[in-house]
C-alpha cells in the first residue's frame, strides 16, 4: 500500500538540529512514489533542510502556490532548479504588487521578488494558472479561488494592493491542496487567508466529499481575536475534522488554546494506509 507523508521543510521553529528557520512556508507532500512541493519559504532554506533530512527532489512533478506572498514564493528560484520538470500551479492575480501597512512604519513589500520573478519568466509554458478547482494529479486537487461564504473572515491582515494603502488586497489568489483518502480529505493551507471556514466549506462543496481527515498548515489567526478564534474552533468542529496540525501564521500560542497540534520544520504526518 502506498504511503501519503507530509513534511514541513521550513518555517519559524525546527524540531531538528541542523535545519534552519525563517518567516516561511513549505511543505514536501509524498505519496507513494509521487511529490508536490506546496509552496517555497521566503528563500532556498527550504531546499537546504530537505537536502539536510536526505530529502530528494527527484521525484517532484507539481509546484503548487498557495498565494503571491513572499514567505511562499521566495524560494521559487531553488525549486524551479532542483525541480525542472515539474509543473506550477498558481492563480495569475499571485503576481501582483502588493503591501503591507502598518501604523508608524513605512509600506513592506509582499509580493514575488525579483528573483522569483526572473525564475518564473523561463517556465510560462508549464505554468498552469489555477482560476478555478481542478485536478492535478489521481485523488489530488487544488481549491482554486475560494468562495468567502462568512463575513467573520473577512480580513486576514492589513494588506493593500499599493503603497498607499488605497485599496485593500483581497487575496483572490488564494488557494488550498485537497488530497483523497479512505478516510476523507486531507487539506493542506498555506495562509488560509481566504478564511478556513470558507476554505472547508468550498472544497467540500467542489469534491463532494464531507469527511476531512486532517487539515493542515497555517490558519492565520495568530493576531485573530476571540470572536474569530472561536468561530474557526466551532466550524473545524462542525466539518468533524479529525486531527488538525497548525503551524506558520497560526500563532503557537493561538494552536494550544485552541487544542491543535504545532508543527515545526522537520515534522512528518503520515498516513501508512491508503
Amino acid at each position: 500500500m502506498s504511503r501519503l507523508s507530509i513534511t514541513l521543510l521550513v518555517d519559524t521553529q525546527t524540531a531538528r538540529p541542523g535545519l534552519q528557520t525563517e518567516h516561511g512556508l513549505s511543505f514536501l507532500v509524498q505519496r507513494g512514489e509521487q511529490a508536490l512541493l506546496f509552496d517555497t519559504g521566503a528563500s532556498g532554506v527550504w531546499l537546504s533542510n530537505a537536502q539536510t533530512m536526505g530529502i530528494t527532489m527527484n521525484s517532484v512533478r507539481h509546484l503548487v502556490l498557495s498565494h503571491g506572498h513572499r514567505d511562499h514564493t521566495g524560494g521559487l528560484p531553488e525549486a524551479i532548479q532542483a525541480c525542472p520538470e515539474a509543473r506550477v500551479y498558481m492563480h495569475p492575480k499571485a503576481l501582483m504588487p502588493r503591501y503591507s501597512l502598518h501604523p508608524g512604519q513605512a509600506p513592506r513589500a509582499l509580493g514575488l521578488p525579483s528573483p522569483a520573478w526572473q525564475a518564473l519568466s523561463p517556465k510560462a509554458d508549464q505554468i498552469c494558472w489555477s482560476t478555478a478547482p481542478m485536478r492535478i494529479d489521481e485523488g489530488i486537487g487544488l481549491s482554486g479561488p475560494i468562495l468567502r461564504r462568512h463575513p467573520q473572515e473577512c480580513s486576514s491582515g492589513p494588506f493593500f494592493l499599493d503603497p498607499e494603502g488605497r485599496g485593500i488586497d483581497p487575496l483572490e489568489d488564494d488557494q488550498a491542496l485537497w488530497i483523497q483518502t479512505p478516510e476523507g480529505l486531507v487539506i493542506v493551507l498555506g495562509c488560509a487567508h481566504a478564511g478556513v471556514a470558507n476554505t472547508l466549506d468550498h472544497i467540500r462543496e467542489i469534491t463532494g466529499e464531507t469527511r476531512i481527515r486532517a487539515l493542515i498548515g497555517g490558519l492565520h489567526l495568530a493576531k485573530a481575536d476571540q470572536a474569530r478564534l472561536d468561530f474557526t474552533k466551532d466550524r473545524i468542529h462542525d466539518a468533524g475534522v479529525r486531527e488538525v496540525l497548525t503551524c506558520h501564521c497560526t500563532g503557537e500560542g493561538v494552536a494550544h488554546a485552541l487544542g491543535y497540534q504545532w508543527m515545526k520544520a522537520g515534522e512528518t504526518w503520515s498516513m501508512p494506509h491508503l
